[in-house]
């Protein structure tokens, strides 16, 4: 749902849009969900972690304002997560994005726990979130509930 509860759409991108969630630029083509009522858009990337749990996009709707927590991301083992560049190639352990050398990324050595840095923009608009989508596998889906914030599909 966007902030204003709507539903949102799945579809193709038919021009330009930047994520309203991560501010990540989606290009023509691309997949996301969108409210045609309120221009509200999301990435596939965010729209994967968001739709883990029906409480997260309200946990997330204005990362802008919310209070960040990078510090306090920890792993399922509730080791706290390092920022650095990646080494060598990683799998986001939230999304599933391939992580490539070089790329940012918060990551637990002991756990080899890795999230990519969209996610952990995502996830740090609030210390709840992480709990919230630890295990995206396993999470129950909602995308066809997603709606933007007038509430439109």
């Amino acid at each position: 749902k966007c902030p204003a509860e709507h539903s949102l759409e799945s579809r193709r991108a038919d021009q330009a849009y930047e994520c309203d969630v991560c501010g990540v630029d989606i290009q023509t083509g691309d997949e996301l969900k969108y409210c045609e009522r309120c221009d509200h858009a999301v990435c596939q990337q965010c729209s994967v972690v968001l739709t883990a749990s029906s409480d997260v996009f309200t946990e997330v709707r204005n990362v802008e304002s919310a209070p960040r927590t990078q510090d306090t991301l920890k792993c399922p083992a509730e080791h706290s997560l390092e920022s650095r560049r990646a080494d060598q190639a990683y799998e986001c352990d939230v999304c599933g994005v391939d992580i490539q050398t070089g790329d940012e990324l918060k990551y637990c050595e002991r756990c080899d726990h890795a999230v990519c840095q969209q996610c952990s923009v995502v996830l740090t608009a609030s210390s709840d979130v992480f709990t919230e989508v630890r295990n995206v596998e396993s999470a129950p889906r909602t995308q066809d509930t997603l709606k933007c914030p007038a509430e439109h599909s």
